[in-house]
Order: C-alpha cells, then sequence, then structure tokens
C-alpha cells in the first residue's frame, strides 16, 4: 500500500531557536484524514535526528530547534516512507516569520 501523506506544517522562529509542527493526513481524501501513530523524524540539525509521534489527531511538534536547514521523514505500518521537503530543505531562521508548508 502507498503512503499517502500530506503535512501542514507551522515554523515558528525566535531568536535563538524555533518550532516545527504539523500534521500528517491521509492524502487524496476528501476529509483529511488524520494518520494517528506516525513516525515523524527529523534530520540536519545538531543531535539529530529527532523522532515523535503524531497525536490521535495526526499532529506532531518539535521544540526548541536551533536556526539551520532540515528534513523530515514521515513512516507508518503499512504505508511507505515519505520525506518531507526532499527538493528544498525546512529553513529555520531567527526573527523571520514562516508561512504554513503542504
Amino acid at each position: 500500500m502507498t503512503f499517502l501523506f500530506a503535512a501542514f506544517l507551522i515554523l515558528q522562529t525566535a531568536a535563538p531557536s524555533g518550532s516545527l509542527s504539523g500534521t500528517v493526513i491521509l492524502k487524496d481524501t476528501a476529509m483529511q484524514t488524520p494518520l494517528a501513530s506516525v513516525r515523524v523524524e527529523l534530520f540536519g540539525g545538531p543531535g539529530l535526528p529527532l523522532v515523535v509521534r503524531t497525536d490521535s489527531l495526526g499532529r506532531f511538534a518539535f521544540g526548541n530547534l536551533p536556526p539551520g536547514s532540515y528534513h523530515l521523514h514521515v513512516s507508518k505500518d503499512s504505508f511507505i516512507r515519505q520525506e518531507f521537503a526532499r527538493r528544498a530543505a525546512i529553513n529555520i531562521r531567527p526573527g523571520e516569520a514562516h508561512k504554513p508548508l503542504l
């Protein structure tokens, strides 16, 4: 079964750290069904990778991230592992507002 993935990410920064949060949902579903217990891995910064699991509403969050470039991988049993920001890294910069990413 193909891993259907979409993530809404909100990047917030405040010197000298930032945060990254979002929601994992089934792709191509009319109701945007959230996926619970998805493994979300953050790569790219010091002390990484960091790993969290989504809650019952598909939400995840990483806090106290130093400025830098990051990549996000998501995986769940019976789905194909997906990478968010494959073509371009997620950049966290102090003092810069970020729009939600899809």
